[in-house]
């Protein structure tokens, strides 16, 4: 997929790539737990990210987390069943 893509047709593009039974990889950056308690009304994008970035996520062949705390509020809070390979962006 194309980085310049973002949002729905994010979205739709991993459809599409799924039906064409191409390989699709999610870089798993957002989590519900990055928005919650940011902003005014933060808590109900929270959880209306939880249902939504579940399913994304669960698009993928296979989900790129940028770190271990992440893949374990994928499995954890998203039920991500999907391969996750950890890696950082950080520097060492």
């Amino acid at each position: 997929m194309h980085a310049t893509h973002s949002g729905l047709s994010l979205f739709l593009l991993a459809l599409l790539h799924k039906a064409r039974h191409k390989a699709v990889i999610i870089h798993t950056h957002t989590t519900p737990q990055d928005v919650a308690n940011s902003y005014f009304g933060a808590n109900f994008i929270s959880a209306c990210l939880k249902g939504y970035l579940g399913f994304f996520y669960n698009l993928a062949d296979v989900c790129i987390a940028p770190s271990a705390y992440t893949k374990e509020v994928l499995k954890s809070t998203l039920n991500i069943k999907r391969r996750i390979a950890v890696l950082s962006m950080g520097l060492i």
